[in-house]
């Protein structure tokens, strides 16, 4: 490490044939005549107890821990970092500042948890934010759907079951966007690419939909027949009612059925942010409480509106096959529970 030349002679920690054992300037380079203004004397670096001495030399007898007094700093050579430590064993030469730092032990890591805790760990994150009355929400809003599709048979199944195909496109959308930026991190042009891929979903939902179609109107087919076994007998009363029946349980069928978790999650979602304290909660319970209960008077009180049409129950009813099935069907079950 090169000194300076103090007035008082080389400083005691520089190492022979330095920079320190130079004369000292008389004047300085370009600056004209007149001499440089002595230094005074410079006391001797103390060095803290605790340091370790660096012996000077790149090696050889340098090294050698014989060599004592005061610690010389040495140049960096082909060697490493030339100086030997003199309490270190065998007077070996440090090759890197780690050398020079006292050991430290770590304890032993655990092992990584599985993956199925670090998913419990995750789902427990997430239930923390949310509403504990995010279920009930969001069965009272399947409900309320239902006795929409059984008052308005026509507009209001057809404006419910596109709604859920639109929730489960959404949430495959939300779905797909969040493991791309898990990966790739948030970016400007993802609010875009979520819009050109929300209709490719909606594409997928409603194909996913019409593939559950036969299970759908399987359930529809069972509502109408115990519509037709409970309502009293006459075609113009029973065939609508049927009708709504079945469009009620069709619509439950594709809102509770198999792979509708992605139409209710959304829900879920949003009942999550909008009632997460119990104030919050408690509205909205009592906000779709009272949308449930009134579309059920609507329901109850007055016959299915099969809006934009006008007495399709009674056109029905002028079908000849269309009576013979009711009436074929309420005489074979009631056959079947014995009656």
């Amino acid at each position: 490490m090169p000194t300076v030349t103090a007035a008082g002679g080389a400083l005691p920690f520089a190492a022979p044939g330095t920079v320190a054992d130079r004369p000292a300037p008389t004047a300085l380079p370009g600056g004209g005549a007149g001499a440089v203004p002595a230094v005074g004397p410079v006391a001797p670096a103390a060095w803290p107890p605790s340091t370790q001495p660096l012996l000077a030399g790149y090696g050889g007898a340098a090294n050698s821990p014989a060599v004592g007094g005061p610690a010389a700093i040495a140049g960096n050579g082909a060697g490493g970092f030339g100086g030997a430590a003199a309490g270190r064993a065998g007077g070996q030469a440090f090759q890197d500042y780690r050398d020079m730092l006292p050991p430290v032990q770590y304890a032993p890591g655990g092992p990584a948890p599985p993956r199925s805790a670090q998913a419990r760990n995750g789902a427990a994150a997430r239930g923390a934010n949310r509403s504990p009355a995010g279920p009930l929400l969001v069965l009272a809003t399947i409900a309320a759907a239902v006795a929409i599709s059984i008052a308005f048979p026509l507009a209001g199944t057809v404006a419910t079951l596109i709604g859920l195909m639109a929730l489960r496109a959404g949430d495959s959308t939300w779905g797909r966007m969040s493991r791309r930026r898990s990966r790739n991190g948030a970016r400007a042009g993802d609010s875009l690419l979520a819009v050109l891929v929300f209709p490719l979903a909606l594409a997928w939902s409603a194909i996913r939909s019409a593939l559950l179609l036969p299970l759908a109107l399987a359930a529809a087919a069972v509502a109408a027949a115990i519509t037709i076994v409970a309502e009293r007998p006459g075609p113009h009363h029973v065939i609508p009612l049927a009708f709504a029946y079945a469009a009620g349980a069709l619509v439950a069928f594709y809102a509770l059925g198999p792979g509708s978790g992605g139409s209710r999650r959304p829900l879920r979602s949003f009942y999550d942010t909008v009632a997460g304290s119990p104030v919050t909660a408690a509205i909205a319970l009592i906000a779709v409480g009272a949308v449930l209960v009134m579309t059920i008077v609507v329901a109850a009180a007055h016959s299915p509106i099969f809006w934009p049409f006008s007495n399709t129950g009674t056109w029905m009813s002028h079908f000849t096959w269309v009576r013979n099935l009711v009436d074929n069907t309420r005489t074979y079950l009631l056959k079947l529970v014995g009656r």
